[in-house]
């Protein structure tokens, strides 16, 4: 993926009137391929299993708050593309076979204060000033908040298992972060 997105970056940066940073345009490439590639798959098996509700829902919610948040990430596309898919469709399966709205509560309350604490991970390029840390934290939090109430409200008022998703999202980002947090240490 690295080599194509080069490839492709070279190209683009010989049609374009002002050249742009090769790096960071092979960076963009490789993020909107991988990006991609991950979407169609996760669509493609959602569809076979009659998921794409809660597939949408997990996936937005988890891609929402990683983005601020950051976490750990596989160094093998093979891999990550593995990990996302277990961990969407393990969270979307464990949601249908654990009904009782109190643990995801618990797990949105936990996952929150992970995030409150640890957001943003700092191993990222794009946050090179304070100011951009305090951003991403700042953004981190609000987001994390927006879909920790929304959850904590649709479990306890309706319970109809868009909460339980988003609860699993939430662990999911803040197991990430957790992980990250480890291996800088």
């Amino acid at each position: 993926m690295r080599n194509f997105s080069l490839k492709l970056g070279r190209w683009l940066n010989g049609q374009l009137n002002e050249p742009v940073n090769e790096n960071d345009l092979r960076f963009g490439i490789e993020n909107l391929l991988i990006q991609g590639i991950l979407i169609l798959c996760m669509t493609g098996i959602a569809l076979v299993f009659n998921c794409v509700q809660e597939m949408l829902v997990f996936m937005l919610s988890l891609m929402a708050v990683r983005s601020f948040t950051g976490g750990i990430h596989l160094h093998r596309f093979s891999h990550c593309l593995l990990v996302t898919h277990s961990v969407c469709f393990g969270c979307i399966a464990l949601t249908q076979f654990i009904p009782n709205p109190g643990i995801y509560v618990l797990l949105d309350l936990l996952s929150l204060g992970i995030i409150w604490k640890w957001a943003p991970d700092m191993r990222y390029k794009r946050r090179k000033t304070e100011q951009d840390r305090q951003r991403a934290r700042r953004l981190s939090r609000i987001l994390t908040s927006i879909c920790g109430i929304f959850s904590v409200i649709e479990l306890l008022a309706i319970n109809q298992g868009m909460g339980r998703i988003i609860a699993c999202s939430l662990t999911a980002s803040a197991i990430s972060l957790a992980l990250a947090q480890k291996t800088v240490q």
